[in-house]
């Protein structure tokens, strides 16, 4: 069954789910940035807050196959993650009781890198694959290259991270340069073995996304591109609700209670369950774009996190 006929009667545009995703961040970022919120009711509005990145993951992986441009896309994804750092970290990584915190580019990092580096995954993934078997095995080989080069650094720099996390940063330059070059060039019809190969080149920006702690770090990366994979709208929303599964129901049941307290009882699972409402909507999305205030969206994000840290700086929180 494709996509239309799957969408008939269903009515949400992606305008609809998207002002959902942006009501639902800003009430978890508000519970997440104003501690005088007391604790039952921020609890409340944490775990209500799990249903936004589902839904905006998706339509980041929807976003990157319809795209004219992926290029382009790349660069608004990359260009509102470094404008939307500053007020993130002044919300949500600072003490304003002890003075004006730092901001770090580099650790701790907002929603905007985790989609980057997703695009950025995904981009260079189908550039490779469709390139010569050799070209593939000299990008799996540089590969390699810099995955020895990087053990040695860490020994030579005595543990200190920031130099790999640099010299990943050029390694993802470098590819992105790569394939900007190689343009639309590349005929070759995709096969299992290329597509593999072309995998081992993304394996450095799958760990900066977990160093850096970006939002949702490598499991947001891993989702995104994972539904970019699943083509049909059935498949899309399996792997996202397995995804949810896996990060609030590993967590959650698995891991606290089997592992650690050898017997099973039901959790309350509010995050888990609020994470698969973003499923049940995404289930009702008819494939239409909706009104289109793209740009709106986009500055939604840095603008309602830095009215979050004023807000801090005033309440000295």
């Amino acid at each position: 069954m494709t996509n239309q006929t799957q969408t008939i009667g269903k009515p949400l545009t992606a305008f609809h789910l998207k002002v959902i995703a942006l009501v639902i961040m800003v009430i978890d970022h508000t519970a997440a940035a104003l501690e005088i919120i007391p604790m039952p009711l921020n609890t409340f509005l944490r775990r209500i807050g799990r249903i936004a990145f589902p839904i905006y993951a998706f339509f980041v992986a929807e976003g990157c196959r319809h795209t004219r441009s992926r290029e382009k896309y790349l660069l608004r994804l990359g260009v509102f993650a470094l404008i939307s750092e500053i007020p993130f970290d002044l919300a949500f990584d600072s003490n304003w009781r002890t003075g004006v915190p730092g901001i770090d580019f580099l650790n701790f990092t907002n929603v905007f890198y985790t989609m980057f580096f997703a695009v950025a995954c995904i981009h260079i993934w189908e550039t490779l694959r469709r390139q010569s078997r050799a070209l593939q095995l000299a990008a799996a080989g540089f590969f390699g290259v810099c995955v020895a080069f990087w053990v040695w650094l860490l020994y030579a720099a005595d543990g200190n991270g920031l130099p790999i996390i640099l010299t990943i940063l050029l390694y993802l330059a470098g590819f992105l340069t790569a394939c900007h070059a190689l343009g639309k060039r590349g005929n070759r019809e995709p096969d299992w073995l290329g597509s593999l190969l072309c995998i081992l080149p993304l394996l450095p920006v799958f760990f900066l996304s977990e160093v850096g702690d970006c939002d949702y770090s490598v499991f947001g990366v891993v989702l995104i591109c994972l539904i970019y994979l699943a083509r049909d709208r059935k498949w899309q929303i399996g792997v996202l609700t397995l995804g949810i599964f896996y990060e609030y129901g590993w967590e959650l049941w698995l891991k606290q209670v089997v592992l650690w307290e050898g017997t099973f009882r039901w959790a309350p699972g509010g995050s888990l369950c609020c994470a698969l409402l973003a499923a049940a909507l995404i289930c009702l999305y008819n494939g239409q774009r909706g009104r289109n205030i793209k740009w709106a969206f986009y500055a939604a994000y840095p603008v309602h996190i830095a009215i979050l840290a004023a807000l801090r700086a005033v309440l000295r929180l």
